[in-house]
């Protein structure tokens, strides 16, 4: 579940909620707040999910048919995983 918030959903809701925090502070301070249209928001969201996805999606170096081994436990000792 974290993991789907952190690539999805924040990316998605953190203009909203940066916007609405800004909205907040406006009125609290007596300022006035310009309306931003919700169509730029979301389009900012999308836009960051975009990034995030990228950003998860770099390539580790492996080759793509490799092996994965977990790792594992030998002697008392834990031996890390890899592709092969």
């Amino acid at each position: 579940m974290t993991y789907i918030f952190l690539r999805y959903l924040l990316p998605l809701l953190l203009p909203v909620l940066v916007y609405a925090g800004y909205v907040l502070w406006c009125r609290q301070t007596g300022r006035t707040a310009e309306s931003i249209s919700w169509v730029w928001l979301l389009g900012a969201g999308v836009v960051l999910a975009a990034l995030v996805a990228g950003a998860l999606m770099v390539d580790s170096g492996a080759p793509r048919n490799a092996e994965y081994t977990p790792p594992r436990l030998e002697d008392g000792r834990i031996v890390p995983g890899r592709a092969e």
